[in-house]
């Protein structure tokens, strides 16, 4: 999923609960079928358009180490001002309580596989 086609989702009336943003290298076994938004390591987020997370719940994954990368995104999407953040990097993890954090470790781990 690209932020274009969030955007257009969210003009169409349709909004997912969560959104995953993966920031990194993309997991090799992963295809463009997943429903994420990828931050590739070419990628400037102080330059991309993060408003159709506006309210949204929002997981970041760091997929190998790009803590750069990283912490561009994370200031890029709270200036989108989404409902929560939640982090799973190589420095830790931060979610919503301890069994969200229990869940995102366990998908952050089968991430980066």
């Amino acid at each position: 999923m690209s932020l274009q086609h969030l955007t257009a989702m969210r003009m169409g009336g349709k909004a997912p609960r969560t959104i995953w943003i993966l920031v990194g290298d993309s997991p090799k076994w992963m295809d463009d079928n997943h429903q994420y938004i990828q931050i590739l390591p070419s990628d400037k987020p102080q330059h991309m358009d993060f408003r159709s997370l506006v309210s949204l719940n929002v997981v970041i994954f760091e997929i190998g180490k790009h803590e750069s990368l990283l912490s561009q995104t994370i200031k890029a999407i709270e200036i989108a001002k989404p409902k929560e953040i939640s982090i799973a990097c190589n420095a830790g993890v931060v979610g919503f309580g301890d069994r969200h954090e229990d869940v995102i470790t366990k998908a952050w781990r089968l991430l980066c596989q």
